[in-house]
């Protein structure tokens, strides 16, 4: 048997002919339209672009969050509401599907060479709207034009038989829906099914015009008789859905850089819409701060510094200790030794740790003797010195000038050793106040429930190692308490109740109540011990012991805690499931992009024991993006719906909205469902995040 039929060959080397010669965009990996549910909205954006997503076409609805993590990775979450098929019995709103979309650029456009895509739809979901897809694309002048192959889904239309089942027979067959587990990526699915078809796309947008004319060739035939889950190109849809026609026609207008609107009539009988939002959230560069640093007094005039020639020693490091609070660096202890002065600081100053310790060295030198040839500063995060660097006046004043680059002459773990003359005074109070947003996704009660809260929080650092930390939560307005519980596994309940908790707690809670000591164990050697209410869930006593050199791009820590379920009023009871996690962690500052890889094994709160790996990207403006799964030793029956836990999460840095570098950043963790197994418990402050060093190069 030959491994290409005749009439598969023809047909794919027509499709890649075309696709070579007209093709679409290095930038476009497929348009997207709002109509063709499948069709990928994974159009090749700036690294780093963040966008919001939503479309309406009967009988679906749409909503992705997608970012593009990589120039040549681009990701998303997807919810699809199918508005004629029931959620479950006895609840009342429509079926909500979730899956991962996946786009990646072979690679790009060249000359005459078209940009290749390949792309995954509906991984780790349920499969209804499985579909994987190969693409090349070109620009040609004022026209984007894109043609591709799909399977599943995407290649229900049928045009031609699977090339690639006749090079292997295990692509012949697709799983029927009800042989797929949810929540698995079922790689063995991938581009295999009898048939493919043929889909496309063409954007003319004249130069400088915010309009657009959009038509498409759509891969999914549809189906007029409605859900069959015995059949794996079945509709999702419960009712039949006519298809007229697989051209679809729309126009596309962007009022402005950061919204896209689509009106498009397609499927020959159907009108849809499309809202995009999007944004640059995660810049490969930031703004310039050269300008932005202390000044560097020796260019003054003498009438101009802070410090004269006559200045006494006290005076000079008042001088000192006022500018660095000014810069928002807080000194900790300050003292000098023949040529060099070392300092201990905390910096909110700038995300970046070489910028705050440049800034605090600069600061220091300026104002003292030119005999002072050496500032040693020692970065202290959350009480503990998580990073020193020396740096010398000579480079420091050049750098000032612009005559050379500047760079610190050592990045070490800091000695043990006691601070000189302390400048704080214990205890030292702070308090803060944050809105927040408590939300349940896609549950049985609603799409979208959500509580907007008020929290505030104080801490009292009573020593440079002791603090306690206590948190309240005030609901102001919300509509969680519709919340239904779903049954889960056979696992405990250490995380699905969350309902219960959403819905019997009161208005006003108590979220968090610990006590964390910190300490220096040796040079490279961290520790820490807290016990108290740790989260809205959980409370207890926990030890963790941290490897870390800042000079290294990874590091080792171990943890365990023994932790208690809080009563659902989330007050100071407590209810009768107890039980002892631990987790043995690596973490690695990968040189590739900003990557950070954490992997850790160990026991979770249902007793089962397993792994989780947590992938994510920094960009150099502070935002990240990633993801994270875990495996234990529960089975996909035993864990429930999803079959083992993931999610996503983002790290929006507060210079997005303000670009100032202020290191605090607002952090989401999100999973599609909250099952028991693999899940960890927030046991106070951990180490890593606190020393991690921020842009250090």
């Amino acid at each position: 048997m030959p491994l290409l039929t005749r009439r598969s060959l023809r047909a794919l080397t027509a499709v890649l002919a075309l696709c070579w010669v007209t093709a679409a965009p290095a930038r476009v990996a497929l348009e997207g339209f709002p109509g063709a549910l499948l069709t990928p909205t994974a159009r090749m954006a700036p690294s780093g672009q963040f966008a919001l997503n939503m479309a309406r076409h009967q009988p679906y609805s749409t909503l992705t969050l997608s970012a593009q993590v990589f120039p040549w990775l681009h990701g998303a979450i997807r919810y699809v509401s199918i508005d004629d098929r029931p959620y479950g019995p006895g609840i009342d709103q429509s079926y909500k599907d979730k899956g991962f979309d996946f786009a990646l650029r072979l690679w790009p456009e060249l000359g005459y060479r078209p940009a290749a895509v390949v792309g995954l739809v509906d991984v780790g979901g349920t499969g209804l709207f499985g579909s994987e897809y190969f693409a090349l694309s070109k620009r040609l002048g004022a026209f984007d034009v894109a043609l591709g192959l799909g399977w599943g889904r995407l290649g229900a239309a049928g045009d031609f038989s699977n090339p690639l089942a006749e090079l292997d027979e295990r692509f012949a067959e697709r799983a029927d829906f009800d042989e797929v587990e949810g929540g698995e990526f079922n790689v063995d699915e991938w581009f295999s099914g009898d048939q493919v078809a043929v889909f496309g796309s063409l954007r003319w947008q004249p130069p400088g015009s915010r309009w657009s004319l959009l038509l498409e060739w759509d891969g999914n035939d549809y189906d007029e008789r409605g859900l069959d889950p015995q059949r794996p190109d079945a509709e999702p849809a419960a009712g039949p859905v006519a298809a007229p026609s697989r051209l679809n026609a729309g126009v596309a207008w962007q009022p402005t850089p950061w919204l896209d609107l689509k009106l498009a009539y397609i499927r020959g009988d159907t009108l849809a819409g499309q809202v995009l939002l999007h944004s640059l959230w995660g810049r490969e560069t930031v703004r310039d701060r050269e300008h932005q640093l202390p000044v560097w007094e020796p260019l003054l005039p003498a009438a101009y510094r802070s410090t004269p020639p006559q200045a006494t020693a006290a005076a000079r490091k008042q001088a000192i200790v006022d500018e660095l609070w000014h810069w928002r660096i807080f000194p900790h202890a300050i003292s000098l030794d023949d040529d060099q002065v070392t300092l201990r600081v905390s910096s909110r100053w700038s995300i970046d740790a070489q910028e705050n310790a440049l800034a605090t060295a600069r600061i220091a030198l300026s104002r003292l003797p030119e005999a002072v040839q050496y500032a040693r500063v020692i970065e202290v995060r959350g009480g503990l010195p998580a990073a020193e660097s020396t740096w010398d006046r000579t480079q420091v004043d050049a750098h000032a000038r612009r005559e050379a680059p500047i760079e610190a002459l050592a990045l070490a773990p800091p000695a043990r050793q006691p601070a000189a003359a302390p400048l704080l005074a214990f205890p030292v109070y702070s308090w803060r106040i944050n809105p927040a947003l408590r939300s349940n996704i896609g549950g049985a009660g609603g799409f979208f429930l959500t509580d907007l809260q008020v929290k505030p929080a104080a801490t009292v650092q009573f020593s440079p190692r002791l603090a306690l930390t206590g948190g309240l939560a005030l609901r102001v307005f919300g509509n969680l308490d519709e919340t239904i519980q779903l049954s889960s596994g056979t696992l405990p309940r250490v995380r699905s109740d969350i309902e219960r908790y959403q819905r019997e707690g009161s208005d006003l809670y108590l979220e968090r109540l610990e006590l964390n000591w910190n300490t220096q164990l040796a040079r490279a050697w961290y520790g820490r011990l807290s016990g108290g209410i740790f989260e809205g869930m959980y409370g207890g006593v926990a030890a963790e012991v941290l490897w870390y050199r800042p000079e290294r791009s990874w590091a080792l820590g171990l943890n365990i805690n023994r932790v208690r379920q809080r009563e659902f009023e989330q007050g100071f009871g407590f209810r009768d499931y107890e039980v002892t996690t631990g987790h043995l962690t690596a973490y690695w500052d990968t040189p590739w992009s900003g990557v950070h890889v954490e992997a850790s094994a160990g026991r979770y709160l249902a007793g089962d024991v397993g792994a989780t790996l947590r992938l994510g990207r920094r960009f150099a403006n502070g935002f990240e993006v990633g993801g994270f799964v875990t495996k234990t030793d529960v089975s996909a029956e035993e864990f429930g719906e999803g079959s083992f836990d993931k999610g996503i999460f983002f790290r929006v840095p507060l210079t997005v909205f303000d670009d100032w570098g202020r290191p605090e950043s607002v952090g989401i963790d999100y999973r599609f469902l909250s099952r028991d197994g693999g899940q960890k418990v927030d046991d106070g402050r951990p180490l890593y995040p606190t020393l991690r060093r921020r842009g250090w190069q």
